[in-house]
């Protein structure tokens, strides 16, 4: 299978005095102080901060335009008894953020249900109808999770039946706003401290000032909702940083103590010693994904809202079926894909890859895009024309920015919306070649072929001999890791592999052995099985990995999880490295 796995090596500098003068006063190991200033984080206060997460410490300021006119909406609707409608997005930032805003607006007394669209039929965001729906049953007021910035039709259109819309959302806004009532979106107000936050983290930050106001209770100081706004940032992929590592440190430690009767049954299909950030992202998220991906949101809405055990049990096995319904979906449309790429040499070529399919299901394609954008190094768009709309997907690479790169295109697009990082549109069937053509051009001009080199950024270097219990001990104060704090890459140089062999049930991973002087420890690769040449060929490897611990019969010990080797004889030719 052809893969470009080509590796450049950055080593990040820092002021060594500095270093070490923080790493004394704070009394932390000094490579853990190098990790740190590696993340961009390089005063004493901010160290602290970093390193001691606390509750207190959350951002006070918060998109205060929008905030103060969507509470005075929300006040009087509570105040005059009128129904109200929470619109949620089908995916678990969009699920939990539903849920905490639900959940809240009940506790105040609200008249309030939730609608999350049925991703084949409705897509993404506000639909006309789904409007006229609420207009029909009595809805005065929506309000938006996770959705909504991009809708300017459909909210005139809900405008003019007499239907209120506020919005909660962080995607970016398009150049025209929509004329919703209140917009409380970071993005819109240019607030920094919040401009990370996930849908969920947006909502619940709304009702912590809400819950202020009215009621004069503080939500954060009570730790409600937190593990839900942990679930739904982690599973957004947004940059663990200021709030958002608040919001996560806190929620996981709250997950290890106690869990909603949902949650606690959908971890019984989950095999792990601690709830962390892979619990969540590989674990969590994807069975509650699973759920708007294949069938209806609800499905998870309803569990993590459910107070009895036979619901929130049957819910959970539910949803962790749809999720193994989901995998085998995405595995078909994952090889499918690539024998279309490698059958094309045209396809090979580009430094974009855009692929379309009238087979695949538009709940699964953005996984896949994904899969593939970091399986070929460059962005890659898949489409489905599976259904009336056509639906598309893109994941980037190389931090080229593609909603930025969609806005380019939005003359032939009916909808789109999304981050730097992924992006989702709508297409006319007939406009899906111009498009291909057009988006490829666009690529062209942005990417360099150097661009398409994935680069390793190595934290620090160790022998092995440094790899210890206590020094992993250590490492710990740095979690939760994710977007923006990623697990932490080492290099040790020149040791030799004793023993390897691939192992999994698709033989697909690499399992080595190896040895620098007297000391020695086992390393994984996932889905490295094309570095057994490598090992065949050299006999001694710098090798680059995260610090993991593997349990077994009880036992815990250290071992590496694999990111890169380099034969340390010479590794100035990139070919050593290729698939090929």
């Amino acid at each position: 299978m052809h893969s470009q796995n080509f590796h450049n090596w950055e080593f990040p500098e820092n002021d060594r005095e500095q270093v070490a003068e923080i790493s004394k006063k704070l009394h932390i190991d000094p490579v853990v102080t190098h990790i740190i200033f590696n993340r961009g984080i390089k005063s004493e206060k901010s160290v602290r901060d970093f390193l001691d997460p606390k509750l207190s410490l959350i951002e006070k300021e918060f998109c205060p335009i929008g905030t103060e006119k969507a509470i005075d909406r929300i006040i009087e609707a509570i105040k005059k008894k009128e129904n109200i409608i929470v619109f949620g997005d089908y995916d678990a930032d969009g699920v939990t953020g539903t849920v905490v805003l639900l959940d809240a607006l009940k506790n105040l007394g609200a008249n309030v249900e939730y609608y999350v669209p049925y991703r084949y039929t409705e897509g993404y965001g506000l639909n006309p109808e789904a409007i006229h729906k609420f207009k029909s049953d009595g809805i005065t007021l929506v309000i938006t999770v996770d959705c909504g910035i991009s809708n300017i039709n459909e909210i005139t259109l809900a405008n003019e039946l007499g239907i209120d819309v506020i919005i909660t959302d962080h995607h970016t806004p398009p150049a025209k706003l929509p004329p919703a009532v209140a917009i409380v979106n970071p993005k819109c107000e240019h607030d920094s401290s919040s401009k990370y936050l996930a849908g969920v983290g947006v909502a619940y930050k709304f009702i912590y000032y809400l819950y202020k106001k009215f009621r004069n209770i503080d939500i954060i100081k009570n730790k409600k909702y937190l593990e839900l706004v942990a679930i739904g940032t982690i599973t957004d992929v947004v940059p663990l940083l200021g709030d958002n590592r608040i919001f996560v440190k806190n929620g996981i430690e709250k997950m290890n103590r106690e869990t909603s009767l949902g949650l606690h049954y959908l971890l019984e299909y989950i095999n792990s010693n601690e709830i962390n950030t892979t619990t969540i992202g590989f674990g969590i998220g994807p069975r509650i994904n699973a759920a708007g991906r294949l069938e209806s949101a609800s499905l998870a809405i309803d569990l993590l809202l459910s107070k009895n055990s036979k619901t929130a049990k049957d819910l959970a096995y539910e949803l962790n079926n749809l999720n193994e319904k989901r995998k085998k979906e995405g595995e078909n449309i994952f090889l499918e894909a690539i024998k279309d790429i490698e059958q094309n040499p045209d396809i090979l070529k580009k430094k974009v890859f855009v692929l379309s399919s009238d087979i695949w299901e538009p709940g699964v394609i953005g996984i896949v895009a994904s899969q593939l954008a970091k399986h070929y190094k460059r962005p890659v768009v898949l489409i489905t024309t599976k259904g009336k709309i056509c639906r598309g997907s893109i994941r980037s690479f190389a931090g080229i920015n593609v909603f930025y790169t969609l806005e380019q295109c939005n003359d032939l697009l009916l909808s789109y919306g999304g981050h730097a990082e992924a992006a989702g549109f709508e297409i006319d069937k007939n406009k899906i070649e111009t498009f291909k053509e057009m988006y490829i051009r666009i690529l062209d001009a942005f990417l360099e072929v150097e661009d398409l080199y994935s680069v390793v950024r190595i934290d620090s270097e160790l022998e092995m001999n440094e790899i210890t219990h206590e020094f992993y001990d250590q490492l710990k104060k740095l979690e939760p890791y994710g977007e923006g704090n990623r697990e932490p890459i080492f290099l040790t140089r020149n040791m030799n592999a004793i023993d390897y062999n691939l192992v999994g049930k698709d033989r697909s991973h690499l399992k080595v052995l190896f040895i620098q002087g007297s000391e020695q420890i086992e390393a994984i690769g996932f889905k490295m099985a094309s570095y057994l040449g490598l090992l065949d060929k050299y006999s001694t490897f710098d090798v680059a990995y995260n610090l993991s611990t593997n349990y077994f019969n009880g036992e815990k010990t250290l071992q590496l999880k694999l990111v890169d080797i380099k034969p340390s004889e010479t590794y100035d030719s990139l070919d050593v490295l290729s698939d090929d």
